[in-house]
């Protein structure tokens, strides 16, 4: 084939690929010398070169200033006599900045060095890339983002219940060789806060307040917001008084027509308590029990003026009903219930045949069984005391528990017939002491049962009068001591 047909094929070859094939001859001065340069060279380079100019020092000129040290690098290892490759960008004549891939290979001629090199346009490839890093940056940013929000308050970024619960695992772990203090910290007069001067304001004052807690806690223990105006500690060590005085500090706030302060209840981990349940359990109680701070809240106030008025009026009634509240407080206890939980408990216990203050003495005295239309009378008492109760607003839930009170598990109870968990729990646990103490206690037409015969009834009737898991509690606790002592405790 002669010289002008081998060109020629050449060209037909270069021209029908995309990229740029070049052979540049690197001389001993250190610069270059374009020796062949084909087809797609003013596609990269944006242009035509310059008349006269050569096309690989016009090339090195077009190179983007921050990427010429990889450039450099590049062509040291060509004047090592090796193989390179090397992306960079190349800004062309018409202002387009392109990234190029270079791929080159040297060889010596003669003792001449000549590189041929094969250059593509990889820019689409790199745009690419880089919005796939992007995607992937934010992506990751995002799932840390929920991953930190699935753990922290939305409001004040204190962690949250979620996290504390993880953290008290952590904690209660045997494996664990240092010991925790839970401390659960709840704000007084902050509802009064709220209402006077809105919302926002009550936001911004829990900001504040956590930023102080968060600074107290640094470098030392947890701070976490529960919810409303709860928040909670895990500190390592035991609870000293500096800090419990500095947490006092932290969470008060004092101003015209105003005053925030704080009260708290902790458990010790895990000399106190050994499961996460355990410790939440007790630093609630000690909490509640310091919130009351020995007064009567208004809700017990009021319970007790009713058992007062009920006990004047029959008081064997009011005994009775005084060793159900003792006997279900013990039950609640059993079953993990918590200190507000059992106060309505106990509240409801007191209360629940305050009803029966409507029925005539001749029908609860009755010596002997109840005629079907005195039952029917008899069993509007539940719906009576309820009615009574609930012009207490801060005793509508008891009323509710009082009114389900006389409700068997089965569906077959009065005054509404529901079975199940659908009644509350503290009125099933009420309906077996209230079964028991009845059964114990001497009446006109019989004698009392032992405590022993009392059990067994009950749980004869287990799933179907009773809850079993109420009857099952109430074993256990008549079990742990006997019943003078119970009612004494």
């Amino acid at each position: 084939m002669a010289a002008a047909d081998r060109a020629a094929a050449l060209l037909r070859i270069t021209g029908s690929i995309d990229d740029y094939l070049y052979t540049n001859e690197h001389l001993f001065d250190g610069s270059r010398r374009s020796v062949y340069s084909g087809a797609n060279r003013e596609r990269l380079m944006g242009g035509a070169i310059p008349a006269g100019a050569d096309a690989a020092t016009e090339w090195e000129q077009r190179i983007v200033p921050e990427d010429w040290p990889l450039h450099l690098a590049h062509r040291e290892r060509l004047g090592r006599g090796e193989s390179s490759e090397v992306v960079y960008r190349l800004l062309g004549y018409d202002g387009v900045t392109r990234w190029v891939c270079a791929r080159t290979r040297p060889s010596r001629v003669d003792g001449r060095l000549f590189v041929d090199g094969i250059v593509s346009d990889v820019t689409a490839r790199v745009e690419a890339e880089k919005a796939l890093i992007a995607s992937q940056t934010e992506l990751r940013e995002q799932m840390e983002l929920n991953a930190h929000q699935a753990l922290h308050d939305a409001l004040t970024g204190l962690a949250n219940r979620r996290k504390l619960l993880l953290d008290l695992d952590a904690a209660t772990d045997r494996s664990e060789v240092v010991d925790h203090t839970l401390v659960l910290c709840d704000l007084d007069g902050f509802k009064l806060y709220n209402d006077s001067f809105g919302h926002p304001a009550g936001d911004a004052l829990l900001v504040r307040l956590s930023r102080r807690l968060e600074s107290l806690m640094a470098g030392t223990g947890v701070a976490y917001r529960l919810g409303g105006d709860e928040f909670c500690l895990l500190l390592p060590g035991p609870l000293d008084e500096p800090t419990r005085e500095a947490v006092g500090v932290a969470l008060s706030e004092k101003g015209e027509g105003f005053t925030v302060s704080a009260a708290w209840g902790e458990a010790a981990i895990p000399a106190e308590a050994q499961t996460p349940d355990a410790a939440l359990s007790l630093a609630d109680r000690r909490l509640y029990e310091r919130k009351q701070g020995g007064r009567r809240s208004t809700s017990r106030q009021i319970a007790d003026v009713l058992t007062s008025a009920l006990t004047e009026r029959n008081p064997e009634l009011g005994l009775h009903l005084q060793d159900v509240a003792e006997l279900a407080s013990l039950v609640g206890i059993r079953l993990g219930m918590g200190p507000a939980d059992l106060d309505e408990l106990r509240q409801a216990a007191q209360l629940h045949d305050l009803g029966k203050m409507a029925i005539p003495d001749e029908l609860l005295q009755k010596a002997g069984p109840l005629e079907p239309d005195e039952w029917r009378f008899m069993r509007q008492h539940p719906v009576i005391g309820e009615r009574i109760i609930a012009v207490a607003p801060c005793l509508r839930s008891t009323a509710t528990i009082v009114r389900a009170s006389h409700e068997r598990f089965d569906g077959g109870g009065y005054p509404d017939g529901i079975a199940g968990t659908t009644i509350p729990l503290s009125a099933r646990i009420i309906a077996v002491c209230d079964a028991f103490s009845a059964m114990v206690g001497e009446r006109p037409y019989r004698n009392g049962m032992s405590a022993a015969e009392a059990i067994e009834e009950l749980r004869r009737n287990a799933g179907t009068q009773f809850d079993p898991e109420a009857v099952a509690a109430f074993a256990h606790v008549l079990c742990e001591c006997t019943l003078p002592e119970l009612l004494a405790s």
